[in-house]
């Protein structure tokens, strides 16, 4: 049913960083979500490593703590059929109650089909992207080719718990039915009955027909801390309304010029309606940010430089995003600088790896540099303790030598495809032995391996990443430099160099400025309030509020 209107609803990042989840509805009757991100602030809330939603429950769970929106309205009949069918099955035999207090749980409905048509995936951040996984399959996934690789990759990559599985393909769960005592069987997984989604990827500027024809959308790749991103500029066919939306942004980083591309492209399209993101909107201005990714790099090589002649015989650690491959890249060229060589984790290089083979170049020459060995479960660096670590990935046996092994042996096990000498591999008594060779990345889940590597004392380590902003964040930061005294790395050798991946508060104004809508919604931020504050009455500043409906 048409209209005659285009409406804006926001189901999450609404006054908090991350979780995006904004619906546009288009005069046809149809629409799409801008990202459908996980919500951390909520899940540090209620949650931690002991204690996690139900994942064959997570609509009930999910929805009732906040982290999921209702299935009603625009977004009837969202969610994965077969999650709808197990969690009302368990609503209407087990807990009766729910419906007289949250009567909205019958709209978990399995006929209807969804008005979403498409989610426009605005970059592979876990706050952007993870709960995708929890959608019916009907509904595509849209993003920038490079955004749809990481998908692809990090499906491959990733065991089902990671928040970055499940996205590209799921195995649905079935209801056996129900025992003698009528009591529902556990929900199984069909073996062979993997769902793959449709992913659809696409260059910069390009022209894309979405919502059933509804709205005409235009993507453009910015800068952010991870390779891929993208900002989106919407037409409603039938209203003429424009919206643009900004994703995540940055004015600083190797890719500068996409952003100010974007910006232009979106002043020419003269939006109604800009949903900006506003991360760095604050009114705390002392961030300790260096200011471009060159800086970041600049402060490294020096770093190694002074190491190299004060205290050549020391360790030197590092932590940062392991997807923000443009400070992985600083690091390698600083590695290079001070004739060290770069170690890494498996998941990262076997990333860079799979981007390689697609011509994705990030001036990191894989061929130079190692991956750290851990030891695993009883120490022994037996091929068995890697089954289920991307180690697997990168040191599976070829397919003609496992076609000899299987020969040689009447029984086969997975250790005996992991072939643990390959060359890239690096363990930690070498490393130890060799403090001065190399520049090594160990963020803080990594932090047992320092049992095996034991630095010595006075060694360094570097941070480079953001500052904690919750308290999950805080204990985390407490908990790292615990760790490092152990090891008798001091606050004095423990540097900080990092730029952000988001646009200073400053540069989201003059964005805003720049692009000129009628009016702004600022999401991804703590902050919405400052953006009434710094912006000048010609433009509109509506703070979203979670599920209203705004008509354009």
């Amino acid at each position: 049913m048409q209209t005659k209107k285009t409406i804006l609803e926001f189901f999450g990042g609404v006054g908090t960083i991350g979780g995006n989840k904004i619906c546009l509805m288009a005069a046809n009757g149809y629409g799409i979500l801008l990202d459908f991100g996980y919500d951390f602030s909520i899940a540090t809330k209620y949650f931690d490593d002991f204690m996690k939603p139900r994942q064959k429950q997570i609509l009930i769970d999910g929805i009732l703590i906040g982290m999921l929106p209702w299935p009603q309205g625009s977004l009837k009949g969202i969610y994965r059929k077969e999650l709808c069918k197990y969690n009302r099955s368990q609503i209407e035999s087990n807990y009766t109650y729910y419906q007289k207090s949250h009567p909205h749980f019958t709209s978990l409905n399995l006929e209807d089909p969804p008005k979403i048509s498409e989610v426009l995936i605005s970059h592979a951040h876990s706050d952007h992207i993870s709960d995708i996984r929890y959608l019916d399959p009907q509904i595509k996934l849209i993003g920038s080719s490079l955004t749809i690789d990481f998908l692809k990759i990090f499906d491959d990559l990733y065991s089902s718990n990671s928040l970055l599985s499940n996205i590209y393909s799921y195995k649905p769960f079935f209801i056996t039915g129900t025992n003698k005592n009528g009591d529902i069987t556990r929900p199984t997984k069909v073996k062979g009955s993997q769902i793959n989604r449709t992913l659809r990827g696409f260059s910069s500027s390009a022209y894309i027909p979405c919502a059933q024809g509804g709205f005409k959308v235009q993507i453009f790749e910015t800068d952010h801390s991870i390779p891929g991103s993208a900002g989106y500029l919407i037409y409603d066919n039938i209203t003429g309304t424009k919206i643009a939306y900004s994703g995540d942004i940055r004015m600083h980083g190797p890719e500068r010029q996409k952003s100010l591309d974007f910006i232009s492209a979106a002043k020419k399209f003269g939006p109604d309606v800009l949903i900006m993101e506003g991360t760095r909107v604050s009114d705390n201005n002392s961030e300790p940010n260096l200011n471009s990714e060159a800086e970041v790099q600049k402060s490294i090589s020096d770093l190694l430089q002074e190491i190299h002649k004060k205290d050549p015989d020391k360790m030197v650690f590092f932590s940062s995003s392991n997807r923000d491959f443009w400070r992985l890249s600083s690091f390698y060229a600083a590695a290079l600088s001070a004739n060290r060589k770069l170690v890494v984790n498996a998941d990262t290089y076997y990333i860079l790896q799979e981007l390689n083979a697609k011509g994705i170049d990030f001036q990191i020459d894989i061929s130079n540099v190692r991956v750290f060995l851990p030891r695993k479960d009883w120490g022994v660096y037996s091929p068995l303790d890697y089954s289920k670590s991307p180690i697997k990935k990168l040191c599976e046996v070829s397919a003609s030598r496992r076609e000899e092994i299987e020969l040689e042996k009447k029984r086969t096990r997975v250790s005996d495809f992991i072939d643990l000498t390959k060359d890239f591999l690096i363990r930690a008594e070498e490393i130890h032995q060799n403090p001065n060779q190399f520049l090594m990345f160990l963020p803080y889940y990594n932090f047992l391996d320092l049992f095996d590597l034991q630095p010595p004392r006075n060694s360094y380590f570097i941070l480079s990443k953001s500052e904690p902003w919750d308290d999950e964040g805080r204990i985390e930061q407490s908990k790292l430099e615990a760790w490092l005294a152990r090891y008798d790395i001091g606050s004095d050798h423990i540097k900080r160099y990092h730029c952000s991946g988001h646009a200073s508060g400053d540069e989201i104004i003059s964005i805003i400025q720049t692009i000129h809508p009628k009016y702004v919604f600022p999401v991804h931020t703590t902050h919405p309030e400052l953006f009434q504050k710094l912006l000048d009455d010609e433009i509109m500043v509506i703070l979203p509020e979670y599920a209203k409906k705004y008509e354009i």
